[in-house]
C-alpha cells in the first residue's frame, strides 16, 4: 500500500506544471469596455454637451471600446499570473459644454503608463495628470479569481479578467461612471 501511495504522489507531482518567471520582451495590455460604459465615455448631444475618450500614442483604440497598450517590461509567473507589469500610453477624456453662444466651458483629463499588478488584490495603477506632480492612482480592480493564467517558458496570458472602476477612477473619468462599477475586461499577453 505504501508504494501505491508513493506512486500516486509522484503521479500528481509530474502533472503539476512547471512554473516559470516569464520577463517581458513584449506584449500587450488590452481593456475591452462594456459597450454601455465606452457610450457614456463618447456622448454628444449635437454640438452643445460632449465627453470624447481616445488612447494617447502608442497605446491605441477602436471604435467599439477596445484600447490596446504595449506591456514595456515586468514579468509574470507562468502558472498563477502573478507578478508586476508596465505598460505604454495613455487614456484622454475631453469635455465641453456650450449654451448657445453665451458661455462655454471645457475640461480634459489624462491618465497613462499603466502598471498591472496581478496579486490577491490586483489591479491597473495608472499615473494621472490631474495631480501635481502627476502621481499613480489605483485606476481599476481586477477580479482574477476565476482567471488561470496559459503560459510556458516563454509566454503567458491572462484572458478576459473582470475590471471594475474605482472610486479614485470614476471621478477621473467622469461621464456617470460609478465607484465599482464593471467596465469590461482586460486581457494581458506577455511574451519573454
Amino acid at each position: 500500500a505504501g508504494s501505491a501511495l508513493t506512486t500516486a504522489a509522484a503521479s500528481a507531482a509530474a502533472k503539476k506544471p512547471k512554473a516559470y518567471t516569464v520577463k517581458a520582451a513584449s506584449g500587450t495590455l488590452t481593456i475591452t469596455w462594456v459597450a454601455k460604459v465606452w457610450s457614456s465615455l463618447n456622448s454628444s448631444l449635437g454640438s452643445t454637451v460632449g465627453t470624447k475618450t481616445t488612447s494617447v500614442a502608442p497605446a491605441a483604440e477602436t471604435a467599439s471600446g477596445v484600447l490596446t497598450f504595449p506591456i514595456t517590461r515586468g514579468s509574470l509567473n507562468s502558472v498563477t499570473g502573478r507578478g508586476t507589469l508596465d505598460a505604454s500610453g495613455g487614456i484622454a477624456t475631453e469635455s465641453h459644454l456650450s449654451v448657445g453662444g453665451l458661455f462655454e466651458s471645457s475640461s480634459s483629463a489624462s491618465v497613462s503608463s499603466p502598471v498591472i499588478t496581478i496579486a490577491s488584490a490586483s489591479k491597473i495603477t495608472i499615473t494621472s495628470s490631474n495631480f501635481t506632480p502627476p502621481t499613480g492612482v489605483p485606476l481599476f480592480t481586477l477580479n482574477t479569481a476565476h482567471v488561470k493564467a496559459v503560459g510556458s517558458k516563454h509566454s503567458v496570458t491572462l484572458s478576459k479578467i473582470p475590471a471594475e472602476i474605482t472610486a479614485l477612477g470614476a471621478d477621473a473619468f467622469g461621464s456617470g461612471l460609478q465607484a465599482n462599477e464593471v467596465i469590461g475586461t482586460v486581457t494581458i499577453q506577455i511574451k519573454g
